[in-house]
């Protein structure tokens, strides 16, 4: 039996979804998205039968390699931007104003943090 690494199953799960966006739209893509994180298998755990069968769920046909080539190279320019702006995890956050921000008023969070954390983050970028 082959198995598969989580950042395999991570990738072929964008792949899906980059394919369902382009196919069936926002809503349905939206719905792939929230049917993935319901499955319950995240850190690891994510399974390509938890893929398919969410892609199901949504009304995806069965996976094409058509737009593969177009998946792979907005995978990495994801992968790239988010190594250059240290986003090392799940959910990696900006929290800035909506204008005028600046290093001081802009935090970036590479990953899960703690309530506290993230309403530091809101303070500073509403300049309190």
């Amino acid at each position: 039996m082959l198995t598969l690494s989580p950042v395999w199953h991570g990738r072929l799960a964008s792949h899906r979804g980059l394919g369902i966006y382009r196919k069936l739209g926002e809503e349905a893509y939206t719905a792939y998205h929230n049917g993935i994180y319901r499955t319950g298998h995240n850190e690891g755990k994510l399974t390509a039968e938890d893929i398919e069968k969410v892609a199901t769920a949504v009304g995806a046909g069965a996976a094409s390699g058509d737009d593969s080539a177009a998946s792979d190279q907005m995978i990495e320019s994801n992968d790239a931007l988010a190594e250059m702006l240290g986003l090392t995890g799940t959910p990696g956050i900006i929290i800035m104003p909506a204008e005028n921000a600046t290093a001081q008023n802009t935090t970036v969070i590479p990953g899960v943090v703690s309530e506290d954390v993230l309403q530091q983050a809101i303070n500073r970028a509403a300049g309190r």
